[in-house]
């Protein structure tokens, strides 16, 4: 049985080589992650034949641009490589160009008086990057990075007061989490589309109100604020699921001033309410659904909604055709209407092929490549 693909470009360092790919290809998956983690890619070949082992063995630091259809994955640059068999294949993985060995290397640094935004530019101008997106206005008397890499540096004071970030190509874009949640969906979803679903309601960890209670060894006072659950809901723009029993949170994290006091108490009561309802879903191929993007999922009672895309795996399969995986959290409660599926005509049985794109004349993969002609 023949599959329909989707149309695919692959650049192999600014060189098209789609055609040599297309026709060694079993799969081409990408991997879009929120925040914090490298974009992947993986790519891979069938190579009876032996030419990917040898004269077109990929070159560890090239790269690698990948389109699907509409969707502009980004450039990557070859990670690692893994030969396996029998039968003999070749897979290749690549990670964003922006998340260099610099930013996975372990390091300490201290910053004094400065910024969100002025730690963030410190900490691209190290890695030849630039800063964009939004960032609260937020003034720290000393933060310390301690033998952590700077990905991980970033994720942590940023996961604090409520921001995410992505790495991409030479730029840290920064976001609210609570502004990516508030843009509008980009796709509905209904379970009849769904080939695999599972969804956690859970209860546990779940907070009535958060309290940031720190001293101010400087100022010699205390620091504290207090945040409840029904009047930080009146701050959002859309309506969280209740519930009824939760627990008191209180966290004795460093904040230096009631500024800092009250955005960590935020930050802590949206993760809390934002992540009671998480779900995984397989589907058709679609572009839209990437991290960060929001969808109107039908069909599931209770459980529809209004949901966030967290990660998303997007793969094209010789065999399999195009899927999409997702891993997201529920924002609001669902209308009637969203409860129930809509019933859909039957499909009209239809021949499909595999993409039959004209392949055009295969290029060098490399310098050091001549190619078959």
């Amino acid at each position: 049985m023949t599959v329909e693909l989707p149309k695919f470009t692959v650049l192999y360092d600014n060189r098209d080589i789609t055609s040599d790919i297309s026709k060694y290809m079993l799969s081409i998956t990408y991997s879009d992650k929120t925040s914090g983690e490298s974009d992947e890619i993986e790519i891979e070949l069938e190579d009876k034949d032996g030419l990917w082992q040898n004269s077109w063995y990929p070159e560890k630091g090239a790269k690698l641009t990948l389109t699907i259809e509409d969707l502009k994955c980004g450039v990557f640059e070859i990670d690692e490589i893994e030969i396996k068999g029998p039968p003999d294949t070749v897979s290749i993985r690549a990670m964003a160009t922006g998340i260099t060995n610099t930013l996975r290397t372990k390091k300490s640094d201290a910053h004094e008086n400065k910024t969100l935004r002025q730690i963030a530019e410190k900490v691209a101008q190290k890695n030849a990057l630039t800063v964009a997106g939004d960032i609260p206005d937020i003034t720290i008397g000393r933060t310390t990075q301690n033998q952590e890499t700077d990905l991980a540096f970033l994720k942590r004071i940023s996961n604090e007061y409520g921001i995410v970030f992505s790495v991409r190509e030479n730029t840290i874009t920064f976001t609210s989490v609570v502004g990516l949640e508030q843009r509008n969906s980009s796709l509905k979803i209904d379970k009849f589309d769904l080939s695999q679903y599972s969804i956690k309601d859970k209860a546990t960890g779940m907070v009535k109100n958060s309290s940031v209670k720190s001293k101010n060894a400087k100022k010699n006072n205390s620091v504290e604020t207090n945040l409840e659950y029904n009047e930080w809901l009146k701050t959002e723009g859309y309506k969280y699921p209740d519930v009824k029993n939760k627990d008191t949170a209180v966290t004795h994290t460093k904040a230096e001033n009631k500024q800092q006091a009250e955005a960590k108490a935020k930050a802590i009561m949206h993760t809390s309410a934002s992540n009671q309802q998480e779900g995984s879903f397989s589907f058709k191929g679609n572009t839209l659904a990437i991290a960060g993007n929001n969808f109107d999922l039908s069909g599931l009672g209770i459980l529809s909604g209004k949901w966030n895309i967290l990660t998303s795996s997007h793969k094209i399969d010789k065999s399999s055709g195009y899927t999409t995986d997702i891993e997201c959290k529920r924002l609001q409660t669902p209308v009637k209407s969203q409860q129930k599926t809509i019933k859909k005509p039957k499909a009209q049985p239809k021949n499909t092929t595999i993409n039959s794109r004209k392949i055009p004349q295969r290029v060098a993969f490399s310098n050091k490549i001549q190619g078959l002609q």
